[in-house]
C-alpha cells in the first residue's frame, strides 16, 4: 500500500495545481496493470520523459512519476523506436508491418507494409524525415511523414537484418546481421560502402557516437567492438567473461556505453579507453533492452524475471522496467506489473462464482453478485514467459463445490471452493495437462495433454473422490489440447494439435470415431447430438455425434479458431480467435455479434449458466463480461496484486477494493500526458456494486455532462503553526496546523484533514464565502512515529483538489497503549411489541464478550471496555449519548467498535436504525405514512451516525450493523452509492478509515434463526469465525486480521442461509425466504439469500488490525 500511496502523491505533485480544467471530453480510465508478460523491447523518448515498452502489449509510461499512460493497439511487436523529436513512435510487428503512432493522441498515423516477414529492426534519421526498416535480408527506407517507400537496400541472401542505426548527419546507415556481418550504407546512393569484419555471431545492436566517428556493435558471442567509421579499422574489442551480451546502449554524449548480460548484470564502459568503469547487478533475470536518459544519468533496463544457474535460464515470471542512477547503480524506480494474463475462465454451474486461471500460477475466484475477488489459489508455476495458449485450464464440478485447475508441465489440482483447501493432486503426462472437464455426475475428471518425451497426446480419467487414475486413452499423434464430456456422460471428445477430434466410449475406453477438424477446440451442444470444433481454416465445423457426419461450417472469422463454446440451451455458439469472439445462431448459422480486443489476445470464453452473459479471458489481465443478446461488453474484472480487484465498465464507471482504486488514473482521450488521479472524477464514476447491477439489467451509465463541470480546483497548503519545527521529533501531544486555501475561483468547500489515513476534522460549506481564500487552523493529537497529515477540498461542482501533505515525527515519549471500546446495542423488546425480535440481545452480548476475550488475550490494548445498551436502555437518546461520550474520550491509539442488532428501515436513499423507543404503537403490517414519519423521526439516521463518527479521533473504527435492510446504510444521497463527497457511511468509511459490515434480512428470516440462536451475521463472525477459528483463512497463518474476519462473514452468511432453507424445507416443511415475497418461488436454490456488504478503509494500516490469534490459548 505504501508504494501505491507514493504513486498517488507523485501524480498529484505533477498535476498543475490551478487546473484540472482538464478534459473537454469524457476522460478515459486507465488501470495500472503494468506489463503482463516479459518485456522484450524498450525505448526512451529523446527528452527522457516518456518510455515505450513492449511485452504482450505496447505501453507508454511517464518516466518521472512511473505512471502507465496508454496502451497502443498493437500486438506481436518486434521493434520500437522514437522519432528524434519524441512526437512519433514506430513499432514493427511479426507480420511484417510498421505502425507510426502519434505519441500525444495515440492515433495511428501510417501503417507501412514492409514485407511478409518479421520486422527485426527500426531507426529514424536525425531529422526524423526518414525511417529505416529491417526485415529478413532487406532494408527499406520510408518517408515518415507520408509513409511513402523511398528505397530498398538488399543484404546478403539468407541473412537477417537485426539492428540499424543512422549516422548523426543522416547520410550513412549501419546495420548488423545474423552471422556477424556489419555493414555501412550511403543513403543518397543506396550503395554499400563498407563491410566490418570481426564478429563471428549475430550482431544484435549497433550505435553511432554523437560525432559520427565511431561505431559500436555488440553480438551474441559476448563481444563488444568499436570501429573507426571512416577507415573501417577495429579500434577496440571488449569481451564479457560471463553470460552473453544481451543488450547495449550508448550514452547521449558518447562517452559511456552500457552492456547487459543474460545473468542480469549491467556493465558501464568508457568508450575512449575500453575500461569498465562500473558494474552493478540489475534485475534478477535476463535484460533484453536498455536505454540512457538524455543526460546520461539515468539508465532504463527491461527484460524478464529468471534464475540463472550454470548458464541455464529458468524463467520465473513476467518482466518489469527498472530505472537506475547510472553513476551509482542505485535503483530509482520500478515500473511494475500489477496483473497477470488470464488464460482460462469458467462459471460455476450455480452461476454464483467465476474462476480465472492466471499466468502467474494463481487461480482467482470471483463473486458474481458483488464483483469481488473472494479467493486466490496458488498451486502452479508462473508461466508468464510462455506465449502459447492453453497453458492453464479450470473447471467446476457440477455441484459447484469443487474446482479443478491444470497447467502445462504440471499436475492437476482439485480444490474445495468454500475453504480453498487442496483436495488432491492428479498426476498427468510429463508434458502436463492442457484441458480438463468434469463428467456430468461429477465423479470423473478428464484431462488431455501430451507425453513429455514423445509429444503424443493422451487423455486421462481420474476418480474425483480418491484421485486415482482410472484409465488412459491413447491415439492422438500430437498433444491433446481439448477435452469435453457429452451431456449424458457416455461419450468423451478430445481434440489435438493436428486437427483431429476423437470420440471415446467412457465405459470401455474404445475409440468411437475420428473427425478431421483442422485444429481441435471442441464443445458439445446441450442435447449431446452436435459437436462443434474449431479449425485452422478460420471456420467452425458442426458434426453429428452419432454418425460423425460433417453437418456444416460457420465462416466469417479472419483468424484461426482457438476456442468454441455452446450456450447451455444449445441455441448459441461462441467462437474465439486471437482478437475476436463471435456469437452464432446454431439453427441458422447466422453471426449474431462480435466482441473485439484491439491491443491484446483473447485466451478463453465461457457462457454463464443462465446464458445471459459470457466471459472471456485476456492476456492483458482482464476478464470481459459481455451481454449474450447484444454482444456488448458490460464490465471487465481485473485482479491487481495479491487479493486486490477492480471492476471497470466501458464508459468508465468503476468499483474495486481500496488498494486497487489507488491504481486507477484518468487521462484525456486526445492527450497522453494530460492525466489526473482517480479522485478527480471519483464522484462521477465510482459505483459500488457495479458488476451486480450490470448483470441484473439495471444498466448503470456514467454521466454524459461531465465535460460541463468546472475543473478549476482550490489549492491547499498545510503547515505547522507556532514555534515547532519539523527537523526533530515533536514531544508535545497536541499540535496546531494551518491550512491555507487559495485559488478559490470555483469555490472551496468541505475541507478535510487526515492523520495517517483517518479523518480527524471537517470544515463544512463554502469556506471563502466570497473571499479570495481562507486560512484554517486545527489542533489535534499526534502519535509516536510518523504522522502523515493530508488535507484536500472540493470545488462547487464537487471535484476534489490535489492533496496537501505534511509529515510530522512524534517523539517516542508519546507512545501509549490504547483502549479498545465496544458499544454493543441489542434490541429484542421494542416499545411496540409487534416489532420484538428473538436474538438481537444475544447477538450483542456474544459479539462484545468474544471480541473482548480475544483482545484481552492479545494484550495489544491497555484495556477493553464494553458499553452495553440492551432493550429499554437502547433508546435513541442513550445511543447518541454513548457515541458522544466515546468521541470525547478516545485517543488516536484507540479502537472503537460499534455493534447494533435490531431493526432498521430504508426510506428514500437513507437508512435508519430503530431504537427501543421507535415512536409508533400501531400495527406492524398496517404502517401508514404518518406512522412511518414518526418512526423515522425517532430513529437514528445514517446522517446522525456520520456526524457522530466525524467527531471520533480513533486510530481504528469498526461499525457492524445486523438489521433488516441494513445494506441501505451504504447507500448515498445520490442515485449511485458511495460517491467521493457523499455524506453517507460508505464515504465516511472510505475517508475516515472505518470498516463497515452490514447484513440485511427479512423479518421472517430474523425470526427463524433458532437453529443457531443468533442472527446469521453474528453466528458467522463469532461462533464460527472466532470461536472455531474459521476466519483464519486467507492467509492461514494463525492470525485473523479484521479484513479476513469481515470477508469470511460476507462469504459464509449466504451459505448458512442456503443450508437453513434446504434443511427447513426437508425437516419441517418450512417455506423460508430471505426476501419478502420470495416464498412463492419454487425451490430454495432459486431464492435470494442475505448478502452482507463490507466496506474497508481506503488505506491499509501501518500495523494491521488483529482480531484474534488462533495459536494463542485464551481463557473462556
Amino acid at each position: 500500500m505504501k508504494s501505491s500511496l507514493k504513486l498517488l502523491m507523485c501524480i498529484s505533485l505533477l498535476l498543475l495545481l490551478a487546473a484540472i480544467t482538464i478534459f473537454a471530453q469524457k476522460p478515459e480510465l486507465i488501470v495500472q496493470t503494468g506489463h503482463t508478460g516479459p518485456i522484450l523491447l524498450l525505448a526512451l523518448s529523446p527528452d527522457g520523459k516518456t518510455l515505450a515498452a513492449s511485452s504482450l502489449e505496447l505501453k507508454l509510461w511517464d518516466v518521472t512519476a512511473g505512471v502507465e499512460l496508454r496502451t497502443l493497439s498493437s500486438i506481436d511487436v518486434s521493434a520500437i523506436v522514437f522519432s528524434p523529436n519524441g512526437k512519433t513512435l514506430a513499432s514493427g510487428t511479426g507480420e511484417g508491418k510498421v505502425d507510426l503512432w502519434d505519441v500525444t493522441t495515440g492515433a495511428k498515423l501510417h501503417s507501412l507494409e514492409v514485407s511478409k516477414y518479421r520486422v527485426e529492426s527500426l531507426a529514424f534519421s536525425g531529422d526524423g524525415q526518414t525511417i529505416a526498416t529491417g526485415s529478413q535480408n532487406t532494408i527499406k527506407l520510408w518517408d515518415s511523414k507520408t509513409g511513402t517507400h523511398l528505397r530498398s537496400l538488399e543484404e546478403c541472401l539468407g541473412c537477417r537484418v537485426l539492428s540499424l542505426a543512422f549516422s548523426p548527419e543522416g547520410k550513412m546507415l549501419a546495420n548488423g546481421n545474423t552471422g556477424g556481418r556489419l555493414n555501412l550504407w550511403e543513403i543518397p546512393t543506396g550503395k554499400q560502402v563498407r563491410f566490418y569484419k570481426g564478429h563471428v555471431s549475430d550482431v544484435n545492436s549497433v550505435v553511432f557516437s554523437p560525432d559520427g566517428q565511431t561505431l559500436v556493435s555488440s553480438s551474441s558471442d559476448r563481444i563488444v567492438k568499436l570501429w573507426d567509421v571512416t577507415t573501417g579499422a577495429e579500434l577496440r574489442t571488449i569481451a564479457s567473461n560471463s553470460m552473453e551480451v544481451s543488450a547495449i546502449t550508448l550514452s547521449p554524449e558518447g562517452k559511456t556505453f552500457a552492456s547487459s548480460t543474460r545473468d542480469g548484470r549491467v556493465d558501464l564502459w568508457e568508450v575512449s579507453t575500453g575500461v569498465k568503469r562500473r558494474s552493478f547487478q540489475g534485475p534478477k533475470g535476463i535484460i533484453f533492452s536498455m536505454a540512457f536518459g538524455p543526460e546520461g544519468q539515468m539508465l532504463a533496463t527491461a527484460g524478464m524475471a529468471a534464475e540463472v544457474k550454470d548458464k541455464t535460464f529458468n524463467t520465473t515470471g513476467g518482466g518489469e522496467v527498472e530505472l537506475w542512477d547510472a553513476s551509482t547503480g542505485t535503483r530509482l524506480r520500478s515500473l511494475k506489473r500489477h496483473a497477470s494474463g488470464v488464460e482460462a475462465v469458467a462459471y460455476s454451474p450455480d452461476g454464483k462464482m467465476l474462476a480465472s486461471a492466471c499466468l502467474d500460477g494463481t487461480v482467482k475466484l470471483w463473486n458474481i453478485s458483488t464483483g469481488m475477488q473472494v479467493r486466490s489459489f496458488k498451486g502452479h508455476a508462473d508461466h508468464t514467459v510462455i506465449f502459447t495458449l492453453s497453458d492453464y485450464s479450470v473447471a467446476f464440478s457440477p455441484d459447484s463445490k469443487m474446482l479443478a485447475s491444470a497447467s502445462i508441465g504440471e499436475a492437476v489440482n482439485l480444490w474445495d471452493v468454500s475453504t480453498g483447501t487442496q483436495l488432491h493432486t492428479l498426476k498427468g503426462d510429463d508434458g502436463g495437462t492442457l484441458s480438463i472437464g468434469f463428467s456430468p455426475d461429477g465423479k470423473t475428471l478428464a484431462g488431455s495433454g501430451a507425453d513429455g518425451g514423445t509429444g503424443t497426446g493422451t487423455v486421462k480419467l481420474w476418480d474425483v473422490s480418491t484421485g486415482e487414475l482410472l484409465r488412459s486413452l491413447k491415439g492422438h499423434s500430437r498433444a491433446a489440447t481439448s477435452v469435453a464430456f457429452s451431456p449424458d456422460g457416455q461419450t468423451l471428445a478430445s481434440g489435438d494439435r493436428d486437427g483431429t477430434v476423437k470420440l471415446w466410449n467412457i465405459s470401455t475406453g474404445a475409440q468411437l470415431s475420428s473427425l478431421e477438424s483442422g485444429i481441435g477446440p471442441i464443445g458439445f451442444s446441450s442435447n449431446g447430438k452436435m459437436l462443434a470444433s474449431g479449425s485452422f481454416d478460420q471456420t467452425i465445423k458442426l458434426w453429428d455425434v452419432a454418425t460423425g457426419t460433417h453437418l456444416r461450417s460457420l465462416a466469417g472469422n479472419s483468424d484461426r479458431i482457438l476456442a468454441v463454446a455452446f450456450s447451455s440451451d444449445g441455441q448459441k455458439l461462441a467462437s474465439m480467435s486471437n482478437q475476436t469472439i463471435k456469437l452464432w445462431d446454431v439453427a441458422t448459422s447466422a453471426q449474431l455479434s462480435s466482441l473485439e480486443r484491439q491491443s491484446n489476445y483473447f485466451t478463453s470464453v465461457a457462457f454463464s449458466p443462465d446464458n445471459k452473459t459470457f466471459a472471456s479471458g485476456g492476456m492483458d489481465g482482464t476478464i470481459k463480461i459481455a451481454d449474450t443478446n447484444s454482444g456488448e461488453e458490460l464490465a471487465s474484472l481485473i485482479s491487481l496484486d495479491e487479493n486486490e480487484w477492480a471492476v471497470v465498465a466501458p464508459d468508465g464507471l468503476f468499483d474495486g477494493s481500496p488498494s486497487a482504486l489507488n491504481k486507477l488514473i484518468w487521462r484525456a482521450p486526445q492527450n497522453t500526458f494530460d492525466y489526473a488521479p482517480v479522485e478527480a472524477y471519483f464522484s462521477d464514476f465510482y459505483y459500488p456494486g457495479l458488476l451486480a447491477d450490470s448483470l441484473t439489467g439495471k444498466a448503470p451509465k456514467a454521466p454524459k455532462d461531465i465535460s460541463q463541470k468546472d475543473r478549476r480546483l482550490p489549492h491547499l497548503q498545510l503547515t505547522l503553526s507556532g514555534q515547532q519545527t519539523l527537523t526533530t521529533p515533536i514531544t508535545t501531544r497536541r499540535i496546531t496546523v494551518k491550512i491555507a486555501v487559495s485559488n478559490v475561483t470555483a469555490g472551496a468547500q468541505d475541507v478535510r484533514l487526515f492523520r495517517n489515513g483517518s479523518l480527524v476534522r471537517v470544515w463544512q460549506g463554502d469556506l471563502p464565502n466570497g473571499k479570495s481564500g481562507a486560512t484554517l487552523e486545527a489542533t489535534l493529537p499526534i502519535v509516536a512515529g510518523e504522522n502523515r497529515l493530508t488535507a484536500y477540498a472540493f470545488n462547487r461542482d464537487n471535484v476534489k483538489s490535489v492533496d496537501a501533505t505534511l509529515v510530522i515525527s512524534g517523539a517516542d515519549s508519546l507512545r501509549r497503549k490504547g483502549t479498545a471500546y465496544i458499544l454493543a446495542v441489542g434490541v429484542n423488546r421494542y416499545a411496540n411489541p409487534q416489532y420484538d425480535l428473538k436474538y438481537a440481545v444475544a447477538d450483542a452480548q456474544d459479539f462484545s464478550a468474544e471480541v473482548r476475550r480475544q483482545q484481552e488475550g492479545l494484550h495489544r490494548y491497555e484495556q477493553t471496555k464494553v458499553i452495553a445498551l440492551y432493550d429499554a436502555e437502547a433508546t435513541k437518546a442513550n445511543i447518541l449519548r454513548g457515541l458522544a461520550r466515546l468521541a470525547s474520550q478516545i485517543q488516536p491509539e484507540d479502537w472503537v467498535i460499534i455493534y447494533f442488532a435490531g431493526h432498521g428501515t430504508a426510506h428514500g436513499n437513507q437508512f435508519y436504525l430503530l431504537p427501543h423507543d421507535l415512536g409508533y404503537t400501531g400495527s406492524r403490517t398496517r404502517l401508514d405514512a404518518d406512522g412511518l414519519r414518526n418512526i423515522l423521526t425517532h430513529s437514528i439516521s445514517d446522517r446522525e451516525l456520520t456526524q457522530a463518527f466525524e467527531k471520533m479521533d480513533a486510530g481504528q473504527l469498526l461499525l457492524v450493523i445486523d438489521a433488516c435492510n441494513s445494506g441501505q446504510a451504504l447507500e448515498a444521497e445520490e442515485k449511485r452509492r458511495g460517491p467521493m463527497n457523499s455524506k453517507g457511511l460508505a464515504q465516511l468509511a472510505y475517508e475516515k478509515g472505518m470498516y463497515i459490515l452490514t447484513a440485511a434480512q427479512s423479518y421472517q428470516a430474523a425470526q427463524e434463526a433458532a437453529r443457531f440462536g443468533h442472527g446469521f451475521l453474528t453466528y458467522a463472525l463469532i461462533e464460527e469465525g472466532l470461536k472455531k477459528n474459521a476466519a483464519d483463512d486467507d492467509p492461514k497463518d494463525a492470525e485473523v486480521l479484521v479484513r479476513e474476519w469481515l470477508n469470511y462473514a460476507t462469504e459464509r452468511v449466504p451459505k448458512l442461509q442456503e443450508e437453513l432453507m434446504l434443511s427447513a424445507l426437508r425437516g419441517r416443511g418450512l417455506n423460508m425466504a430471505f426476501v419478502e415475497g420470495e416464498e412463492k418461488i419454487k425451490g430454495p436454490k432459486s431464492r435470494s439469500v442475505q448478502q452482507p456488504r463490507v466496506f474497508y478503509r481506503r488505506e491499509l494500516e501501518a500495523q494491521p488490525l488483529i482480531v484474534s490469534k488462533t495459536a494463542t490459548t485464551l481463557p473462556r
